[in-house]
């Protein structure tokens, strides 16, 4: 983010020195920003199974993501409370905020494009539609997980 703002910058005439000062100041403010926002989740994840030993912690958050079902209960259990979480994040609030910021972006960034004719805009526009279509795909993602865990839990009992 920094780099498109200090590149903006730059090819508007600005002295380098203050380039470098913008592209610095926005990536520290975006860091902090994102840094925050990505602790208050993972937070909540990390604290997802901790009354289990390490080694099957590990396992549980390996089944959460991807590969077979472990056979363990306990384990399988961290495994669809960690899958569920990630779902919750996936489809709730965060989604829609995520795919208006997005979507709100892209379009800015192909207005910019096509009135300022820099062509470096439509990497940007490309990056946010990107970003749309890995929401998504996260989104879709988390639902076939939980519903192989819930699904192998439910045969299991």
């Amino acid at each position: 983010m920094g780099l498109f703002v200090g590149f903006n910058a730059y090819r508007d005439g600005a002295q380098l020195a203050r380039v470098v000062i913008v592209a610095l100041g926005t990536a520290v403010a975006a860091g902090v920003f994102f840094g925050v926002a990505m602790r208050s989740t993972m937070g909540s994840l990390l604290s997802v199974g901790a009354e289990l030993p390490p080694e099957e912690r590990k396992r549980a958050w390996r089944a959460a993501l991807r590969g077979p079902v472990p056979p363990d209960p306990e384990v399988h259990r961290v495994a669809v409370r960690i899958a569920r979480r990630h779902l919750a994040s996936a489809t709730g609030a965060r989604f829609v905020v995520s795919m208006v910021m997005f979507v709100l972006l892209a379009g800015s960034s192909v207005w910019l494009a096509i009135s300022t004719e820099r062509w470096w805009q439509w990497l940007l526009a490309a990056f946010f539609l990107a970003m749309i279509g890995v929401q998504v795909w996260n989104r879709r993602r988390w639902r076939r997980r939980v519903s192989v865990l819930v699904d192998d839990q439910t045969r299991r009992v």
